[in-house]
C-alpha cells in the first residue's frame, strides 16, 4: 500500500510537469503564428519539462513494479529508469508498437541532453556548456532541438511526440495494472 502512495506521489508530480510543458507548449504555436522573431528563448524549458515528466513516470513504474517502499533510485537518467520501467509488458507494448516516435524522441534525442549525460561542456537541457570554438552557449539560445522542433511551421513532429506522452500519462494507471 506504501508503495502505491509513493508511485502515486511521483505520478502526480509528471502530471505537473508534463501540465506545465503542455501550457508552454501551446504557448510557444500560438506565439510563432504572431511573432516576427523565432522564439528560441523560451523553448529549452519545454524540453526540460518533457525529460522531468518522463524521468518522473519511470519512477512511478518502477515503484510500482518493484514493490518498494522507499523512494526511487535518485537518478536522473531516463535510459536507466525507462530499461526498468520496460520490464512492464503493456508499458514496452504501449512505446514499442503504438508511440514508437515518442520512445525515440525521449531515447534518443532528450535523455542525451539530460545533463548528467550530456557532460560538463557538451549541449544539454539546463546549464550553460562550452562549444569546441571556445563560445560560451546555453539551452534557451543553442538547443539544437529547439531548432529542430519549434521552428517547424505547424510543429507536427512535437504534436505527435507530445500526443503519445499525453496518451501515456492519461493511460499510466490502466497500463500498470496490466501487468
Amino acid at each position: 500500500m506504501y508503495s502505491s502512495r509513493i508511485s502515486n506521489a511521483y505520478f502526480q508530480e509528471a502530471q505537473e510537469n508534463f501540465c506545465a510543458a503542455e501550457i508552454l507548449f501551446d504557448y510557444l504555436k500560438n506565439k510563432s503564428r504572431n511573432a516576427t522573431k523565432p522564439y528560441a528563448l523560451r523553448g529549452s524549458s519545454l524540453f526540460m519539462l518533457l525529460q522531468m515528466a518522463m524521468e518522473k513516470l519511470c519512477k512511478a513504474a518502477y515503484v510500482k513494479q518493484t514493490g518498494d517502499k522507499k523512494l526511487a533510485p535518485f537518478d536522473h537518467q531516463l535510459e536507466v529508469l525507462m530499461t526498468i520501467a520496460m520490464r512492464n509488458p503493456s508499458l514496452k507494448d504501449f512505446f514499442e508498437k503504438s508511440h514508437p516516435e515518442t520512445y525515440d524522441f525521449l531515447m534518443k534525442e532528450l535523455n542525451p541532453l539530460q545533463p548528467s549525460n550530456a557532460g560538463r561542456n557538451s549541449e544539454n537541457l539546463e546549464y550553460p556548456w562550452i562549444s569546441e570554438r571556445n563560445k560560451v552557449k546555453f539551452p534557451a539560445a543553442d538547443l539544437k532541438l529547439i531548432h529542430k522542433y519549434l521552428h517547424d511551421p505547424h510543429n507536427r513532429n512535437l504534436m505527435i511526440i507530445m500526443d503519445g506522452l499525453k496518451t501515456f500519462l492519461l493511460s499510466f494507471n490502466k497500463i500498470m495494472r496490466t501487468s
